[in-house]
């Protein structure tokens, strides 16, 4: 019998080896791919950031035939998304489906800035606590913070929100946060306590906190009053704005703004001789999108 293996028949054991050295080389040539397409992800998100939609949609329509469901594949599409609930949409199956991967907490972070500019407050503090406590070193987390307190307090939560800073204060104690003047810090327990912040820290909060204030000036301004809706550092982030405002009012501009470094997108809709004029498209603003504009001097 076992002649029959040698002459006739040829041993089925070299086939087995041979299938499973493919299954090696497969696996380290999927897990090779993956980290080179992470690279490639991050480098879109640097032409994103700089403005380069062209560029990165040619490349997209590409990884998306070739990696469909690479979570950052769909991050990329979501951040392109005119559709705001669209990309909500997509930001939702990434932290469903997509846990603990690199783009669980930007799509966190993107989900709770959809939510509370729907007026969704409580659905935007979910997201942001879950970023707060399952990603602390994410490079947004004290943004998230900032968002979360104020969601808070827009949902009335605001014993919620003292549990929020405190944790907060505790876990990043050499941060900066922007503590809404309507929390009382003594509400804090005993010995938590913000750190103060430097001399150009708090000149940046000052510098922000003005941005979307009615003019202190009562003088006439050249050019008139226009409406800021949003600030971002993400210029993805205000063009997404700036299409969904599109749909009720226009005509509506990102400007740019350097502040302490910075680079700041601002959304402003509308134009408007005097500040009086824009109470019914601030009033339109917040009714149909949820969205509190303020007035400002159009430069």
């Amino acid at each position: 019998m076992s002649g029959m293996w040698t002459t006739g028949h040829r041993s089925p054991f070299p086939l087995v080896s041979l299938l499973m050295k493919l299954v090696i080389l497969v696996t380290l040539l999927i897990g090779s791919t993956g980290a080179v397409l992470g690279q490639d992800i991050d480098a879109l998100l640097q032409l994103l950031n700089e403005g380069q939609e062209d560029s990165v949609n040619t490349v997209l329509a590409d990884y998306s035939y070739r990696y469909p469901g690479h979570p950052g594949v769909r991050y990329v599409r979501a951040l392109l998304q005119t559709d705001a609930l669209i990309a909500a949409g997509i930001y939702k199956d990434i932290i469903r489906n997509h846990a603990g991967t690199s783009y669980e907490a930007p799509a966190l972070m993107r989900l709770g800035e959809y939510y509370y500019a729907q007026g969704l407050y409580v659905q935007s503090r979910q997201n942001l606590i879950r970023l707060m406590h399952n990603y602390p070193e994410y490079d947004e987390v004290i943004s998230a913070v900032n968002l979360d307190l104020r969601a808070g307090i827009a949902a009335r939560m605001v014993d919620s929100v003292y549990v929020d800073l405190a944790y907060a204060i505790k876990t990043f104690p050499t941060a900066t946060f922007d503590i809404p003047t309507e929390l009382d810090l003594t509400r804090l327990p005993p010995g938590i306590r913000p750190g103060t912040p430097s001399e150009e820290a708090a000149k940046e909060l000052r510098q922000l906190r003005q941005l979307g204030t009615p003019p202190t000036s009562s003088s006439a301004v050249t050019g008139g009053y226009t409406l800021q809706a949003g600030a971002f550092g993400n210029p993805a982030n205000a063009s997404r704005l700036k299409t969904q405002i599109e749909t009720v009012l226009t005509p509506v501009e990102i400007k740019q703004k350097r502040i302490a470094g910075r680079t700041l997108y601002l959304v402003w809709a509308g134009r408007y001789t005097n500040k009086e004029q824009s109470a019914k498209d601030r009033s339109l603003l917040e009714t149909a999108l949820g969205i509190k504009a303020f007035p400002v001097d159009y430069e």
